[in-house]
């Protein structure tokens, strides 16, 4: 006697993987799907993230929208009498459920479905008082990136703090008091991103700058390439990664920040990815939305950026764009228009007021 599950193919993936993980004792998997979901790779994406063993799993290519064809393929596997079935209906095509509901309902069977966004599977065979049994399995984020056939191309958690969360809280709370002159100071670095080391006396206020910000130098004379990609923006990922990683208490595997992916031969980086109770977050981190060396508001590029990820990263992502600027009509300023427009997209903008006075009542609904 052997213990089964059956999963049914489709664009969306996390929720097979997550019953996978969540029922222990399986002797084997049998994955239904079809010619355009093997041509996607989708179950090799599954496989890969649940780490199911190359000589555990069998895969069953069904015509989506033939009855007949699945019945067909479904009595050729070899099962014995007295296997026990275990049924994931969430996935595949109407049919396919349909089919492989009819097909399995005769035999020793439980079959269930998990509802989107819940974590939670459901017993619709045989009829029980209480169909809804709790998913308990928690993805990591690098573990729900491989269900939907993201590979991250850095190292495990991406790039490393470069410097103490103590001391980026602390700039955070000196740069709230810069004047213009001295943002300008940053701006003038900005032009210095791609160096590997500029000299200290080359920018004009530059040595006086880091002694009021106390800034940390490796060597008195020179910012190497870290540190200018600091001071110039990236010590606001690093806030909003250790804000967050607190706020949520999540450990490394559930929280990276500067994330590069690959998918499709095509390379993207995100600044700080998170997973909590199964669903995928991403924060685009921009300290402030004025370019001023192109002279762009670079707000809609990220509005872009984040927009296309329900494509390629399932259902359960929630998308954020985290910034300084504040609402208002000025150029340095987030525009009703770009509220609208992020509305549209599902994706939520946190400005600096929001921040500040409302980060708390945003944590807790992210814990739901």
């Amino acid at each position: 006697m052997e213990k089964i599950l059956i999963s049914l193919i489709s664009d969306q993936t996390i929720p097979n993987v997550l019953l996978i993980r969540e029922l222990s004792e399986i002797d084997r998997y049998i994955f239904i799907t079809t010619a355009r979901m093997e041509s996607q790779k989708k179950s090799d994406w599954i496989i890969d993230a649940a780490q199911i063993p190359e000589n555990k799993y069998l895969k069953v290519e069904v015509v989506e929208d033939s009855l007949a064809n699945i019945q067909e393929n479904l009595r050729k596997i070899d099962f014995e009498d007295d296997d026990e079935f275990y049924v994931n209906l969430t996935g595949g095509t109407k049919i396919m459920s349909i089919g492989v509901y009819n097909f399995f309902r005769q035999r020793r069977s439980e079959i269930y479905y998990i509802p989107i966004g819940k974590n939670v599977y459901r017993k619709i065979f045989p009829e029980v008082k209480n169909r809804e049994n709790p998913i308990y399995y928690r993805a990591g984020f690098e573990e729900y990136l491989k269900s939907y056939g993201i590979k991250i191309i850095n190292p495990k958690n991406g790039k490393k703090l470069v410097k103490t969360a103590d001391y980026t809280n602390s700039f955070y709370q000196k740069i709230q008091h810069l004047d213009t002159d001295e943002l300008g100071i940053i701006n003038d670095l900005r032009k210095f991103r791609n160096e590997k080391t500029i000299a200290v006396n080359e920018i004009a206020g530059l040595d006086s700058f880091l002694d009021k910000v106390e800034f940390p130098q490796n060597t008195s004379a020179n910012l190497g390439k870290n540190e200018i990609k600091y001071l110039t923006g990236e010590w606001f990922e690093e806030y909003v990664y250790t804000l967050i990683q607190k706020a949520l208490n999540l450990d490394d595997d559930f929280i990276g920040l500067n994330i590069n992916i690959r998918r499709n031969e095509v390379d993207n980086e995100f600044d700080v990815m998170f997973t909590i109770e199964n669903a995928l977050h991403v924060i685009e981190c921009k300290s402030f939305i004025y370019d001023s060396i192109s002279g762009k508001n670079i707000l809609n590029e990220s509005l872009y950026k984040l927009a296309a990820l329900k494509k390629d990263f399932g259902l359960y992502v929630k998308s954020y764009i985290f910034t300084l600027s504040d609402r208002g009509t000025d150029r340095d300023n987030v525009k009703q228009s770009f509220i609208d427009r992020s509305n549209l997209l599902d994706i939520k903008i946190i400005d600096k007021t929001f921040l500040e006075n409302e980060f708390d009542e945003f944590i807790n609904k992210i814990r739901g």
